[in-house]
């Protein structure tokens, strides 16, 4: 009778049972070997520039580079064997002779791609514990196939050498040494060659200069590896308005002008073969202005449409069209008639000037000039200020002075223009609204007293036209905050009033400085309030802790004007205690609100 296990030894077999599993009889597979694609591009280069991928054709004769250079294609052969998969670790399958063999077919032409004729004799690596898939990757050249067929000369191929051409064929085989029943078995798998036509597509028509646009380039011929992305430099694609005529990638020379994000043309994904870039329609290219309603013309050349036996045998334009956007403009008064001595508030809608979505911009530069004039005088070069962000409306005002002498030295807008006038007189605002000199005109009449008896005496400064009082903290019911608590929401508002003769648009500024000296960034809301009327706007602000904290209050014409309305206004705060969860509250920047007769 056989004695039992000692207690020791039968423990840890229970403890590998439970952490191995139970030994299982061991069994043979059969092993598989796969493509990552059924259809390759044809790789490119030759010792020439004929058999390249060149970029565009503009770029020849500026001394830039002109082609992509060698464009060598990356294959990923799978062998799936179990029967290698022995440990928990990650395992490697030995080559032997006849184990893994590549090789590229044209008829009955055969060559062996030089990176698989070192196959033999490597290991290759488990792509993961215990996954059984072996992984190898190769380079395949644009001469890696027979030279049977090869063209050569005028910098194609190399005589004598191979090529790969479209329609070739590339097999792999593997030979599994013991399947599952137990023979010896080689499995194969095959990919043809192959070149498609690419296509160039914008996601605008209509763009305004300054935006955006998404260019989207797709061409499988491209994506020389599936299992990373690839990109090219913006070269390959070449812009054509009456600006200019250049590529957008380093060798045109501008391509900064564009802004592009990213740098390049970059695959959307792992093998695609779709490109995409966005690019800003610029304002200049090398000092030469884009107009409205300019057409531009967005090229890009195949090398290798489909059809072709290699790149660089043939080509095909293909292109995508946008216009700049031509929306016009319109001049806007608030009367037909105005009296010698009135102040005119003029606003000009243009939405193609508005450029800059982030700033608040003007209108009335050199290359698109405005001008205001009376049958007295004229002010030849005048701004007016865009309203906010990414309004493309600008307004200002004149005013006019009766029989009053006044001088134009100096003056540019938008609310220090000055103006004689007479009694029976015309008012007329013209801007330059495109490169074509084409005038928008707003016009309107002048009736009544040169000595007086409009809107009222000519307008006061820009900083006298409002006053600031009464800075406080309040609370949400609008009574004064005390005391002020750590965490706990109050408002910074002051007492506006006009003393202008007209409305007048303002932005209320707050600006914060900490107990340490840090400032905060300036909140604000914007407004306007009619002649001899006078508001509260407040503006929220939770104190992170307890010290002394400032608030300094200014009011500006509009947030980006350098003017203000009145002085400045700065209030002390104290705030003590600890603060309990802060309340919730709307968002102060950006705000609008009006007060009007």
């Amino acid at each position: 009778m056989t004695p039992p296990p000692p207690p020791v030894l039968l423990a840890v077999f229970l403890v590998s049972i439970l952490a191995y599993g139970a030994p299982q009889a061991l069994a043979d597979y059969s092993g598989s070997v796969s493509l990552d694609r059924s259809t390759y591009p044809v790789p490119f280069g030759g010792p020439g520039d004929a058999a390249k991928f060149r970029y565009h054709d503009v770029l020849e004769g500026t001394g830039s580079d002109t082609h992509a250079g060698d464009g060598a294609l990356t294959i990923h052969i799978q062998i799936n064997e179990k029967d290698v998969d022995t440990s928990v670790n990650t395992d490697t399958l030995a080559v032997g002779p006849g184990t893994l063999t590549v090789e590229i077919l044209r008829g009955p032409h055969k060559s062996v791609p030089a990176s698989a004729a070192g196959l033999e004799g490597t290991s290759i690596r488990e792509t993961s514990p215990t996954s059984g898939i072996f992984e190898v990757d190769l380079s395949i050249r644009y001469d890696d196939g027979p030279p049977d067929g090869c063209p050569t000369g005028d910098g194609m191929f190399r005589e004598g050498g191979g090529c790969l051409l479209s329609g070739d064929t590339i097999i792999v085989r593997y030979t599994d040494p013991d399947d599952a029943t137990g023979n010896t078995n080689t499995v194969t798998d095959s990919a043809a060659f192959d070149l498609r036509n690419g296509t160039l597509e914008s996601h605008k028509d209509v763009a305004k200069i300054g935006s955006d646009i998404v260019l989207t380039l797709t061409d499988p011929d491209l994506d020389l590896d599936s299992g990373s992305k690839q990109s090219y430099p913006l070269d390959l694609i070449a812009w054509k308005s009456d600006a200019a005529t250049l590529t957008m990638g380093p060798g045109g020379g501008h391509r900064d002008t564009f802004n592009p994000e990213p740098l390049v043309l970059e695959e959307t994904g792992d093998g695609t073969g779709i490109f995409e870039v966005i690019i800003e329609i610029p304002v200049e290219i090398g000092g030469s202005h884009l107009d409205r309603g300019e057409m531009i013309t967005l090229e890009y050349i195949d090398r290798g449409p489909g059809g072709a036996d290699f790149v660089g045998q043939e080509s095909l334009s293909v292109s995508t069209e946008a216009y700049t956007s031509d929306y016009g403009a319109t001049v806007m008064l608030d009367q037909r008639t105005y009296a010698p001595t009135d102040r005119i508030p003029i606003t000009i809608v243009a939405p193609d000037h508005n450029f800059e979505h982030s700033q608040i911009e003007h209108i009335g530069s050199d290359l698109y000039p405005l001008s205001i004039s009376t049958g007295a005088g004229t002010i030849e070069r005048y701004r007016l200020e865009e309203t906010g962000f990414d309004t493309g409306i600008f307004r200002g005002e004149v005013t006019l002075t009766g029989s009053h002498p006044t001088t134009t030295v100096g003056i540019t807008g938008p609310t220090d223009g000055v103006l004689p006038a007479g009694g029976d007189d015309k008012l007329t605002i013209s801007f330059k609204y495109s490169l074509r000199d084409e005038l928008i005109r707003g016009f309107a009449d002048i009736r009544g007293s040169t000595a007086g008896g409009g809107r009222g005496p000519p307008a006061l400064p820009v900083d006298q036209r409002m006053s600031v009082g009464d800075p406080r903290v309040v609370d949400s019911s609008g009574s004064v905050a005390d005391p002020v608590q750590a965490g706990r929401q109050v408002q910074i508002t002051a007492d506006l009033a006009n003393r202008h003769s007209g409305d007048q648009p303002f932005a209320y500024i707050v600006t914060m400085t900490n107990p340490d000296g840090t400032r905060d960034n300036p909140r604000w809301i914007t407004g306007s309030i009619g002649s001899g009327r006078s508001l509260s706007p407040s503006i929220p602000w939770t104190p992170g802790g307890a010290g002394t904290y400032e608030a300094d209050i200014l009011v500006r014409p509009s947030y980006g004007s350098g003017d203000r309305l009145a002085e400045p206004a700065r209030i002390s705060i104290t705030v003590g205690g600890d603060a309990p969860a802060p309340e919730p509250g709307p968002p102060a920047t950006g705000r609008q609100m009006a007060i009007s007769d």
